[in-house]
């Protein structure tokens, strides 16, 4: 990715980020967010005849599933900025 400020990128450049992070987000939310919480889903409400789960590992689960969240919530904001420019340069172009 560019180092410059968002402002002064080309709209073109602004677009193919944008749809470079919006892989990446994707991609984040298939392979790790979803499965993360889906682990932890399964441990919070156990089949009938699973073995009993400490409560460290339910903790330690949990926090994965933070710590993805947190990751998530960063790409996301990353994704509004690049959007955010690009309504801008529009703005501006008329």
């Amino acid at each position: 990715m560019s180092d410059r400020p968002l402002d002064q990128m080309p709209l073109r450049d602004l677009f193919s980020h944008a749809e470079h992070q919006a892989r990446d987000l994707a991609d984040h939310l298939d392979l790790n967010f979803l499965p993360k919480l889906s682990a932890l889903e399964e441990l919070a409400h156990p089949k009938p005849d699973a073995e009993e789960v400490g409560d460290f590992t339910v903790r330690s689960r949990a926090a994965q599933v933070l710590d993805s969240d947190e990751f998530t919530r960063q790409q996301l904001q990353k994704m509004r900025d690049y959007l955010n420019a690009i309504e801008n340069a529009l703005r501006t172009r008329k």
